[in-house]
């Protein structure tokens, strides 16, 4: 055993040694492999750039040129991808132009499908995706980014038949660009048309996509030109409209009638907040569609938007919006009733309107949810306000004369599309008795004459009410006035008289209040007083039962007249 591996080693370290020998005297021979024989290509495995996306698991056809006329397309079967290169410029025709790439494909069946396509970029060169037709005629193009970008076609509905993408550079200049190094990408898929997508084309009104009321329809914003438009075919019926932005992208909502050259209205959807609309009628603000774009220009190649209608129930008794602006007021008939409404997004306020053909005394009442902190609201233009939040804001008694005036609610900074509140108003004629808010201030002072009496509140808390006399006489025969406050509701008044540098001249404001509070003194001839009615605790009386206050002037002559 050992004799026969010793041989066998010899020989081995011979026939080596034998070979050596022969290649030193003939050099290097190439080695040919048989014609039976496949060489096997060498390939080499980069390492995978984190910061790239994912690309498509579809196969990937290389183009093949030349490839510039629809004759000459490449065909790309369901579920592959093409992928080629910007070339040099070719002669065409009668001058240079850049170089064309056209890849055919199919819309099977008999019903519409709904394309989806991406062509990746490269960089430094302006990249257009075209679609012709069979006669090779365009029929759609998507040319929206810039040097190195993306372009996308999404939710494009095509009928059956055979079809062209085309890719190439944009023909602005007369020099071209090329790149043999980045190679483009060109992914497509077909779909069934669902009701929950938007279908493009519909960036005009013409071609405009359908809303169904329960069934939200999505859509992308893939350009910084990009405006997707929608049919609101609703008639008279209340809408709610719940509009969920793309992240990061803020969105820009128009509503726009059949012919304008601007809508009728435009809001900005910031992509934190969304926006949702309640009790919106287009009818009454004349508007037939509805646009979606990206504010600013902004835009998402991947990301959605979702535009969801629903019905709100009708009726007097709910506010119908768009009345944010003063022109869209809606308005309050009859001498009472209840209106509710919501503060349905952060620029939303609700206006209302009022017309009287005589003086009024105006009562309202807002009952205000928690989710709403902030709201308030003001009857304008007499500017009487209440800004701080309870379950029930009230402003009540305030005369007005004949006029046209509003009511103003917002939200401060609180909004919620479910929180509703309650408007309640009550009007009632007004008589030349009756005190005139706002007089919380000796300039706003109202007047009043010896022998008149005022009806009057102590609303809302720390309220005060004064009134301007002057009586005449002389240093000798100086005026003597009196004056009397009774009745009221869960009050303890304080009754004063202040002359114009604002000294207190008389008061009562002793013990409990009783029913009647009375102060009665001399007055320097012709200067103005005022008189004083002022809640001692601060608190608000009952908007029930007015005080009366009546002022007598004592030692007047009978023949004297204050009319």
């Amino acid at each position: 055993m050992k004799r026969q591996g010793v041989r066998a080693l010899v020989l081995l370290l011979a026939g080596l040694a034998c070979l050596s020998c022969k290649s030193q005297k003939r050099g290097p021979q190439p080695v040919v492999p048989r014609q039976t024989e496949v060489a096997e290509p060498v390939h080499l495995v980069l390492p995978e750039d984190p910061a790239r996306e994912v690309e498509d698991k579809d196969p990937v056809l290389e183009e093949k040129e030349p490839n510039d006329y629809h004759t000459w397309a490449l065909l790309l079967p369901p579920g592959t991808s093409g992928r080629g290169y910007i070339n040099e410029p070719r002669m065409r025709t009668e001058q240079l132009g850049p170089d064309r790439d056209y890849y055919r494909f199919e819309v099977p069946g008999d019903r519409p499908h709904i394309l989806w396509a991406k062509l990746t970029g490269v960089p430094k060169i302006n990249l257009y995706l075209s679609i012709h037709d069979q006669k090779n005629e365009k029929i759609y193009m998507q040319d929206a980014n810039e040097d190195g970008g993306d372009e996308i076609i999404v939710n494009l509905t095509m009928a059956p038949g055979t079809y062209y993408f085309q890719v190439g550079e944009r023909w602005l200049s007369s020099t071209f660009g090329h790149d043999l190094k980045n190679p483009y990408k060109l992914s497509w898929r077909l779909a069934e048309p669902s009701p929950g997508e938007e279908i493009e084309p519909n960036d005009n009104r013409a071609s405009a996509s359908s809303l169904q009321a329960g069934q939200g329809v999505k859509g992308y914003i893939h350009s910084a030109r990009d405006t997707d438009f929608f049919k609101l075919n609703f008639g008279a019926r209340m809408l709610r409209l719940d509009f969920r932005p793309i992240p990061n992208v803020p969105l820009s909502i128009g509503f726009w009638d059949a012919q304008g050259k601007e809508p009728l209205r435009r809001m900005v959807v910031q992509p934190k907040d969304g926006l949702v609309l309640r009790r919106f009628s287009p009818q009454s603000l004349g508007a037939e569609y509805l646009s979606v774009s990206g504010a600013g220009g902004a835009y998402n190649l991947t990301g959605q938007y979702e535009v969801l209608v629903s019905f709100e129930s009708t009726g007097d008794q709910f506010e119908t919006e768009p009345n944010d602006q003063l022109a869209r007021a809606n308005p309050l008939t009859g001498l009472s009733g209840a209106i509710s409404g919501a503060i349905s997004h952060a620029a939303d306020r609700d206006f209302y309107s009022m017309t009287f053909t005589r003086d009024m005394s105006v009562s309202l009442s807002l009952l205000a949810p928690a989710q709403l902190p902030q709201i308030r609201y003001c009857l304008m233009p007499v500017n009487r306000c209440v800004t701080t939040w309870s379950e029930t804001m009230e402003i009540h008694h305030q005369v007005v004369a004949k006029g046209k005036y509003w009511i103003e609610i917002d939200g401060g900074k609180s909004y919620h599309p479910d929180a509703a509140y309650t408007l309640r108003w009550s009007f009632e004629v007004a008589s030349d008795t009756d005190e005139r808010e706002p007089n919380n201030k000796v300039g706003q002072a109202g007047r009043i004459t010896p022998g008149t009496q005022i009806r009057g509140f102590l609303l809302p808390a720390a309220d005060v009410d004064y009134y301007a006399f002057s009586l005449g006489g002389t240093a000798a025969n100086p005026p003597v006035v009196q004056v009397e406050l009774s009745g009221g509701e869960a009050i303890d008044p304080s009754l004063a008289i202040i002359d114009s540098y604002g000294n207190v001249t008389v008061e009562d404001a002793r013990g409990i209040y009783s029913g009647v509070r009375r102060v009665r003194t001399a007055l320097h001839p012709n200067h103005v007083y005022y008189i004083r009615v002022k809640e001692k605790s601060g608190n608000a009386g009952s908007p029930k039962i007015p005080y009366l206050l009546r002022m007598t002037h004592v030692n007047a002559s009978p023949a004297k007249s204050y009319n």
